[in-house]
């Protein structure tokens, strides 16, 4: 541990991540407040991860490796290890494939101090790859969403998940409190964890851009939003249902209802038309206007014609 570094853990979860994992370190030891503990979990890479992360510590940046070769068993188990590690009242995520602007630490912790019942503190984050400004309309997360934060901001991440795992700085009481992350869910994961800390207490979101958030190809991407369709949809509706007098009949519709829309649209662009249109059937009984079906699927048919034309 560094003695004379902010009191955070940062817990990276690695996985065959020797072309980026180098990189990701970098941006930790940048930060202008040191955290007192990296941890990297090695989760049963076969490439040269490990070494990599033992050739990143030094003395004022000591990184522990936590080895869970052979294991592979997803990002959910490997941060739920980090966080058991975890030595510090506070612990930051980054994948390795990401990257911190070198204030991000020593905004957060500001913050966090400041409001000493937060749970968890959050920032944006920038959409970064070669082709990122072309996949999303949105080039950070924040981007035309009217972020609030403080103690309903658990209805807000129902509505729209704002809070990007890179992102968080979380009290690690709340975190062991909550159960940590849910090692069944195969996608969610995330998302499902912020849910419960929001729950427990208020969420501070910070306006600044301090990550980089790499983006995955698209394929990669299509082949996540179906897991999330089939498998995370159907446990957010269990969620939601499950909180019973805290949201009214109204934020339930709306909240299924935006997700659900959302989800339709996606899978639909990404080719799996009878999927998309379940979800949107499902959307329009929680009160969807059909109109807004009928406009999106003539949008979709007008532009995949002029892609056969062009």
């Amino acid at each position: 541990m560094n003695p004379g570094g902010a009191e955070v853990s940062v817990v990276i979860p690695a996985w065959n991540a020797e072309a980026t994992l180098g990189r990701a370190l970098a941006s930790v030891r940048a930060q202008t407040l040191a955290p007192r503990q990296v941890i990297v979990v090695n989760d049963g890479s076969s490439d040269a991860t490990p070494e990599i992360a033992a050739r990143m510590a030094t003395k004022t940046f000591p990184v522990t490796v936590i080895d869970r070769t052979g294991r592979g068993s997803g990002p959910a188990a490997a941060r739920n290890a980090g966080i058991a590690a975890a030595g510090e009242p506070f612990v930051a995520f980054l994948d390795a494939d990401d990257v911190w602007l070198p204030d991000k630490l020593a905004r957060q912790m500001a913050a966090l101090r400041a409001s000493p019942d937060a749970v968890l503190c959050c920032c944006d984050a920038q959409w970064v790859g070669e082709d990122a400004p072309a996949r999303t309309a949105h080039p950070t997360i924040y981007e035309d969403r009217p972020i609030k934060g403080g103690a309903e901001a658990w209805k807000e991440i129902l509505l729209d998940c704002y809070v990007g795992t890179p992102c968080v700085v979380a009290r690690r009481a709340a975190l062991i409190e909550a159960g940590g992350f849910d090692e069944r869910l195969v996608v969610g994961e995330d998302q499902d964890l912020w849910i419960r800390l929001a729950l427990q207490g208020p969420v501070i979101a910070l306006p600044e851009v301090l990550v980089r958030y790499g983006l995955s190809a698209d394929s990669h991407m299509a082949r996540h939003r179906a897991l999330a369709a089939s498998l995370w949809l159907p446990h957010f509706e269990a969620l939601v249902s499950g909180l019973g007098a805290r949201l009214s009949a109204g934020e339930r519709d709306a909240i299924l209802r935006a997700r659900l829309w959302r989800m339709a649209r996606s899978v639909y662009l990404d080719g799996r038309k009878d999927l998309g249109l379940s979800l949107m059937a499902r959307a329009v009984a929680h009160g969807l206007p059909r109109r807004a079906r009928m406009v999106f699927l003539a949008r979709a048919r007008l532009r995949s014609a002029l892609g056969r034309n062009g």
